[in-house]
């Protein structure tokens, strides 16, 4: 082919009309510059070595090739390929990993996945074909029915649910099954063996700006309804939650306590009554607290709800408070008051006391006490009622010797006498109510120490004075006075008359005697 163009500008065409190449620019040293429209194949391909890269092409312009003098290596830029050297291979080229949108090197987990796959399978591979194939990875199942074997947990990633091992699930879980926690282990002690709710902050996100929420739980146990599939069912006992009992020390174990329910903090409330069964205890209820202000407090429901009931045990003492009114115990349901105590610290009592002693204020020198039936004393002496009356009676005579003599006990002559008989009026006094003789008590003239012996009669009758005698002997010593109590057979009844007779161990004279007698006026 021979060009028509002689150091011209324009393009060159075969005969055929196919264009070749373009002369667009008369260079320098009668050089042109061309534009070839197809490949350009040479045996040698030579460009001029430049002290200073030239410009880069502008967008659309295509690249530039070219030697620096500096180095003579050959280099290759254009608008959107920065300058690089093409006259050697670069051995620091980085290439990434290839992806689903990106070419690249492979990686070693696609090569693994890769080799796994025998020789020769194809994408048509049947069923039996692919189980041979032992396939331990694959990716995301959208579709299509589970027909093999159970997964192990092991095989599954970290947002699955595993039969062993630690997992922390931060979404919700539905069991509509029931749960069943069972298995021995091995646990620290105080974290919650079984079920351990850990602290947390919980923020409210739903209840409106100065609104009010009616309930917030940690753990929410709603109510059930409890149906059967047979007629007439019934069921002895049915809970919302049941704990069978505390636990129980076994092998290497001491509890100091042990307890079904341990609530170590925090108000508790219950919007029903509490029914405590103490079967298998002498103790329902067992409350210990160092408030001394109230352990146990029932407050009523009232719009001051400023009274309020409490007991606390404060060292030995059980201690009862009652804020305001008057503390009651009510018996014959609940319709009579049987013992109040009013805010004054006054005590009113329905019923009867029984008790075998009573303090006043101080319990060594006010002690009231019950003798015997219908004797009450005061730090054991007697009281003397209405129904009781003491009465105390001196008689005196002149004689002088050891014989038994009886005490002119009329008052009307001071003449005693050795005998009795019904004619000794002045001898004998006549009781106007059932009593006894309580206490004798004698003095004499002289100061001879000696035992004056004491013996009672009735009705002037003395013929047999051992079998005629009523009580028993009363003696005492003494050297100028003295006095005995009588024993209790020493009674008589109403319109008897009495006679005392005195032996002294040594002659006196002058001798006055006192009897006490007791009366008892309901007769």
């Amino acid at each position: 082919m021979k060009s028509p163009k002689v150091k011209g500008i324009g393009e060159v065409v075969t005969e055929y009309g196919a264009k070749v190449m373009k002369i667009f620019k008369k260079g320098l040293l009668g050089r042109s510059l061309f534009d070839f429209y197809g490949d350009v194949k040479a045996q040698t391909f030579r460009t001029k070595e430049s002290a200073s890269a030239p410009s880069t092409p502008t967008d659309g312009a295509g690249g530039i090739m070219y030697t620096k003098s500096a180095d003579g290596k050959l280099y290759y830029k254009s608008n959107e390929v920065s300058e690089v050297e093409i006259s050697a291979p670069d051995t620091n080229t980085v290439y990434s990993e290839a992806t689903g949108s990106a070419e690249g090197l492979m990686s070693i987990a696609h090569h693994d996945k890769l080799d796994g796959i025998e020789t020769g399978a194809t994408a048509d591979q049947t069923q039996a074909d692919i189980n041979g194939l032992a396939i331990t990875t694959v990716g995301t199942i959208s579709s299509g029915v589970w027909n093999a074997d159970v997964i192990p947990s092991n095989k599954l990633d970290s947002d699955t649910a595993h039969l062993s091992g630690i997992q922390t699930f931060t979404g919700k879980k539905t069991f509509s099954g029931g749960i069943i926690y069972d298995g021995d282990r091995s646990a620290t002690p105080g974290d919650g063996a079984a079920i351990h709710v850990d602290s947390s902050d919980i923020t409210d996100n739903n209840t409106s700006a100065s609104g009010t929420a009616n309930l917030f739980a940690v753990v929410n146990i709603e109510s059930a309804r409890v149906l059967a599939s047979n007629a007439s069912v019934t069921t002895t006992n049915a809970c919302t939650l049941y704990i069978k009992s505390a636990p129980v020390a076994a092998t290497n174990q001491t509890f100091t306590n042990s307890y079904a329910l341990y609530i170590a903090a925090g108000t508790s409330y219950f919007g029903a009554p509490i029914e405590v069964n103490a079967a298998s205890s002498n103790v329902a209820i067992s409350c210990e607290s160092t408030d001394a202000d109230c352990m146990v407090r029932v407050q009523d429901n009232s719009t001051a709800a400023t009274n309020a009931i409490g007991m606390v045990a404060t060292g030995d003492d059980l201690v009862m408070r009652n804020d305001e009114g008057n503390f009651k115990v009510k018996v014959a349901n609940n319709a009579t008051d049987a013992l109040i105590v009013d805010q004054s610290g006054n005590l009113t009592v329905t019923g009867a006391i029984t008790g075998s002693t009573i303090e006043l204020g101080h319990a060594s020198d006010t002690t009231i006490a019950r003798s015997a039936a219908g004797t009450v004393t005061i730090e054991g002496k007697e009281i003397i009622t209405k129904n009781k009356v003491l009465n105390i009676h001196s008689y005196a005579y002149h004689y002088s010797g050891t014989s038994g003599h009886y005490i002119p006990m009329s008052g009307a002559t001071t003449a005693d006498s050795t005998s009795l008989s019904s004619s000794s009026y002045h001898l004998m006094q006549v009781m106007p109510f059932d009593g006894r003789v309580v206490r004798i008590a004698v003095y004499n003239q002289t100061t001879t120490s000696r035992t004056d012996t004491f013996e009672m009669y009735i009705n002037g009758d003395d013929s047999d004075l051992a079998g005629d005698q009523r009580g028993t002997d009363l003696s005492f010593t003494s050297a100028r006075s003295g006095s005995g109590d009588c024993a209790s057979d020493w009674t008589f009844s109403k319109e008897e008359s009495i006679a005392i007779r005195r032996t002294p161990s040594q002659a006196t004279n002058g001798t006055t005697v006192t009897v006490v007698f007791e009366f008892d006026m309901t007769t």
